[in-house]
């Protein structure tokens, strides 16, 4: 939910029916400022990424 209420666009995946309409019914909350605030403050930039971006590859 934080990638969304940032207008990022998360790509969910699955061939389980189920948890494809899990994965769609996304929409009926949000997280709080504190919340956000404290994702936020997980953010360690480029030194803590857990995938590989092709725009910060030499």
């Amino acid at each position: 939910m934080a990638a969304i209420q940032r207008n990022f666009v998360p790509l969910p995946k699955s061939a389980t029916p189920a948890r494809i309409q899990t994965n769609a019914e996304l929409y009926d909350f949000a997280l709080d400022a504190g919340d956000m605030a404290l994702l936020d403050g997980l953010d360690r930039d480029k030194e803590g990424a857990v995938t590989w971006n092709p725009v910060d590859a030499e």
